[in-house]
């Protein structure tokens, strides 16, 4: 299999190592509390992706007072993916937390901050301002009024919500802010059913129609510079809310690689989990920051595993457009194509979900 390419996307490695400052795995009946361009449609592909986005017919203005009603409604069993640890003599394992106690920003080194304002971005800005489209190819660090907004925010207290993990809802928000780019939520269907009426950009699949899709996208980019795929799963069993970063798959598709922003063994691990997951290590491979070298370790996993655990992913549009073309007339992908139909048609009958 693969090593992953050393200069992957420095955002979408940041975004896993953000969740690596979040406590442990919540789960919360009752809504959490909250202060304070499109590309060319030419293409079928395009087309079918523009017929998934909802038209927005609620008033800027109203938007807020919208989002806190679907919050109350949708937040039954809202599963937050910051990570724990089962191990039985140990109990849950928790991470350390920006909220447990203040950090001055001054005080953090690049990386530190950058994840402290992509963790605001998921948990506190995607919640009181109403979703946008991405600026393409603008990361939201390079925001200046935007970092400015953080800053004041994170000084006058703001740092004390930056304690529970992401919801895939915060995620998929947060991912597109961060990078610049558009992506396609792919959600399991059979999975844990979440908040979504805010993505944009969403399909319900089966796990293994999920995983055929990231495996093609894998093979199509064998020899370019391919960005990670977030990957939220949950493993019922032992409690686990958790995401890692998939970045290859072995040429049939049943062995995928991935890193974990968990410190020390992956939660993959057989010790690690009660979902009967056995992640294997690949080794490890250094990441080249400019303050400083970060040690990454490398993970494997089945396919029949990780389809028992999965969530949801997020594929960037370009890329789910050249899946689609690439699997458009093989006889292989029969199945998946049909079940791509189905699941295009579903979604822009019913709406937003």
């Amino acid at each position: 299999m693969a090593k992953q390419n050393a200069n992957c996307s420095r955002v979408a490695v940041l975004l896993g190592l953000t969740l690596a400052w979040n406590s442990a795995y919540s789960l919360s009946g009752a809504p959490q509390n909250h202060d304070g361009k499109d590309g060319d449609s030419g293409s079928s592909s395009s087309r079918a992706i523009q017929s998934l986005e909802p038209a927005r017919d609620t008033p800027i203005g109203n938007q807020n007072q919208e989002n806190s009603k679907q919050n109350k409604t949708d937040n039954k069993d809202v599963i937050y993916f910051g990570g724990a640890a089962t191990r039985p003599e140990l109990g849950p394992v928790k991470l350390r937390s920006l909220a447990d106690h203040y950090i001055p920003l001054e005080s953090m080194d690049a990386n530190a901050r950058i994840q402290a304002f992509y963790l605001w971005l998921g948990k506190v800005y995607v919640n009181r301002t109403p979703p946008r489209e991405p600026n393409e190819g603008t990361r939201a660090e390079d925001d200046p009024f935007l970092v400015l907004q953080f800053t004041k925010d994170y000084e006058a207290g703001g740092w004390r919500k930056l304690g529970v993990g992401v919801t895939l809802e915060e995620m998929a928000l947060m991912s597109e802010l961060s990078s610049g780019d558009r992506f396609m939520t792919l959600i399991n269907s059979a999975g844990p059913q979440q908040p979504t009426s805010r993505i944009k950009r969403k399909l319900f699949l089966s796990a293994d129609a999920i995983l055929e899709l990231l495996t093609v996208n894998y093979h199509l980019k064998a020899n370019r510079r391919r960005h990670p795929s977030p990957v939220l799963y949950y493993d019922k069993q032992g409690h686990t809310g958790h995401a890692i970063s998939l970045f290859d798959a072995d040429q049939s598709g049943t062995r995928f690689a991935y890193s974990d922003p968990w410190p020390g063994r992956s939660l993959l691990c057989e010790e690690n989990n009660k979902a009967g997951v056995k992640a294997q290590s690949l080794g490890k491979h250094k990441l080249h920051f400019p303050e400083r070298d970060v040690d990454i370790e490398d993970w494997e996993v089945s396919r029949s595993e990780l389809a028992g655990i999965l969530v949801a992913t997020l594929l960037d549009v370009d890329d789910f457009e050249a899946v689609l073309l690439a699997t458009a007339v093989d006889k292989q992908f029969s199945q998946l194509r049909d079940e791509l139909r189905r699941a295009m048609a579903a979604q822009a009958e019913e709406g937003p979900r």
